[in-house]
C-alpha cells in the first residue's frame, strides 16, 4: 500500500535538508526526506577527500531560514559540515521526518492524479519495498554524487601506461607512495583540482596540471585576505596548462613518455 505525504524529498545532504528546513520554518509538515545512507550529509560525509572544505565563506552558504553565528566568516571543513546540518536540522525538527537506508529504484508521474508522483524504493537494512505518493517532489541528490570522466578522456585513457585514479578515489597525500609516485598529473581546473593539487604540493609531489581553457588557482586563506582588503603577499604557485580537447591524448602521451611513474587524477 502506497504511503501518501504532499511532499517527498530525495537526498539528506545541503539542498534536501535546506528544503525540508524552509518547510518546517514555514510550518509545513506533511513531507518526508528520503536519505540512502545512515544519515544526513551526504557528498560531504562519505565521498570526499579529507581536505575538502567549502569554498565560499559560511554566511554565503548557509541553509536557509538559519539564525546560527557561529559560522558566520568561516569556511567550514569537511568534518563540520554533516554537524552543521545535523543541527540545523534538529532545530527544525526535520530529523523526525527523515527515513534513513532508503534507496529509490523508481519514480514515475500521472498528469490526472493529484498526487501525481510515485516514488518506490527498498529499505536497505531490511530489504523491504516501500512506496510514496505525492504532490510535490523534490530530487536533491548531488550531480557531484556519480564520478564522471568525460569521454575525450576516456578515449586517451588507453595510451596512457601508468596508475589512472579518479578524484573521488582520492583521500589524502598517503595514497601515493612518493618515492614511485613522485610526478602527478591532474586534469581539470575545478575546486578539487586546486585543493588536491595544494595539498599533494605541500607533501612533496611534483604537480602538473592540465586544463582546457585555463586558470588561476589562489589559496583560500590568501583569497581571504584579499576580501578583508589586506595585501596578499604569496605568489600563486601553479603553473595553469591551456588545451583543447584534442589535445588530451597528446599530453598524456608526453607524459608517459617522460616519467617512469606517476598517478594521473581527474
Amino acid at each position: 500500500m502506497a504511503l501518501k505525504k504532499s511532499v517527498v524529498i530525495i537526498g539528506g545532504g545541503w539542498s534536501g535538508v535546506g528544503v525540508a528546513g524552509s518547510l518546517a520554518y514555514n510550518n509545513f509538515h506533511d513531507y518526508i526526506l528520503l536519505e540512502q545512507a545512515d544519515s544526513i550529509g551526504g557528498f560531504w560525509k562519505y565521498h570526499t577527500y579529507d581536505s575538502v572544505r567549502m569554498h565560499d565563506l559560511s554566511r554565503l552558504y548557509k541553509t536557509p531560514h538559519d539564525l546560527s553565528e557561529k559560522y558566520k566568516d568561516h569556511f567550514l571543513l569537511q568534518s563540520e559540515v554533516p554537524i552543521y546540518l545535523q543541527q540545523y536540522a534538529d532545530y527544525y525538527g526535520i530529523s523526525n521526518h527523515i527515513l534513513f537506508g532508503f534507496r529509490v529504484t523508481q519514480i514515475s508521474h500521472q498528469d490526472d492524479e493529484e498526487f501525481c508522483w510515485t516514488v518506490t524504493g527498498i529499505n536497505v537494512g531490511e530489504n523491504i519495498e516501500r512506496t510514496y505518493i505525492c504532490k510535490y517532489l523534490c530530487i536533491a541528490t548531488s550531480y557531484c554524487r556519480v564520478p564522471v570522466i568525460p569521454e575525450n578522456i576516456k578515449k586517451s585513457m588507453n595510451h596512457f601506461k601508468r596508475k589512472i585514479i579518479h578524484s573521488a578515489d582520492y583521500k589524502n597525500p598517503s595514497n601515493f607512495d612518493i618515492s614511485k609516485h613522485r610526478k602527478i598529473l591532474i586534469i581539470g581546473g575545478g575546486h578539487s583540482s586546486s585543493e588536491i593539487s595544494t595539498e599533494l604540493t605541500d607533501a612533496g609531489f611534483h604537480v602538473t596540471i592540465a586544463h582546457r581553457s585555463g586558470q588561476y588557482f589562489m589559496r583560500q586563506q590568501d583569497w581571504t585576505s584579499y576580501l578583508s582588503n589586506q595585501t596578499i603577499e604569496k605568489s600563486l604557485q601553479y603553473w595553469r596548462y591551456s588545451m583543447a580537447d584534442e589535445n588530451f591524448k597528446e599530453i598524456l602521451e608526453i607524459f608517459n613518455e617522460q616519467f617512469s611513474e606517476k598517478n594521473i587524477s581527474y
